[in-house]
């Protein structure tokens, strides 16, 4: 028959609780501090099994938010719902899209990684100035290396 210890000891779980024994189990341990009525050994164990506990918490907490982000419907992540905050407060104003936004290194990069992650064709090309210019939601992003990289302007339209 299996005690206790060597069923938790043993395979993956066992990994995690040699792991999961703390310096104060070991100085506990180390002292004799058990009690009479509980051994040191079923101490440690205790101590073990709330640690295993607390970090599979942890874990399925971490699990939860991702699978959460699957199954929403909405592509809005990074930066994308600031940029969306910016252009509904344009289109409330002057009731349509902004025809541009200037953005900062980061903002771009994160657009352009949603293109990739969402499947969508990159729609990057470059004004007669130089300047880098992707376009997100009917509205050219002109990208503004000078600005810090979350850097989101105020949307505008050509004049």
């Amino acid at each position: 028959m299996l005690t206790r210890r060597e069923l938790v000891t043993g395979g993956a779980v066992g990994a995690i609780a040699a792991v999961a024994t703390t310096p104060e189990m070991s100085a506990a341990s180390a002292a004799g501090a058990g009690t009479p009525e509980v051994p040191l050994a079923q101490e440690v164990d205790n101590a073990a099994l709330r640690r295993i506990a607390e970090k599979t918490t942890e874990i399925e907490q971490s699990v939860n938010g991702l699978s959460d982000a699957f199954r929403t419907n909405s592509l809005a992540y990074g930066f994308v719902p600031s940029l969306r905050a910016a252009y509904t407060s344009y289109w409330k104003s002057h009731s349509k899209f902004p025809d541009f936004c200037e953005v900062g290194t980061g903002v771009f990069y994160d657009i352009y990684d949603w293109h990739i992650k969402n499947r969508q064709p990159i729609p990057v090309s470059r004004t007669t100035a130089g300047q880098l210019v992707i376009t997100f939601m009917y509205t050219q992003l002109l990208v503004r290396v000078d600005q810090s990289p979350g850097y989101i302007g105020i949307p505008f339209d050509r004049q």
